[in-house]
């Protein structure tokens, strides 16, 4: 299993230091969209969550802006 960050940005970059692990890249986007939708929820708009593998950028997802 690879480790994911999932990083939070909102014009400011918070970075995941710790990360979490999934078998693969679909399951890692999943807990992102789950992540992002949580925190518009709260009522964060205008941001997103980026999700790092290896060092590398896999995916940026979006906040919905409320």
């Amino acid at each position: 299993m690879a480790r994911y960050y999932f990083h939070f940005r909102n014009g400011i970059l918070f970075e995941d230091d710790v990360g979490e692990e999934f078998p693969d890249d679909a399951r890692a986007l999943q807990y992102a969209r789950r992540v992002a939708s949580e925190l518009t929820e709260d009522g964060k708009s205008d941001s997103s969550v980026i999700v790092i593998r290896a060092g590398c950028q896999l995916f940026e997802i979006p906040l919905p802006k409320t």
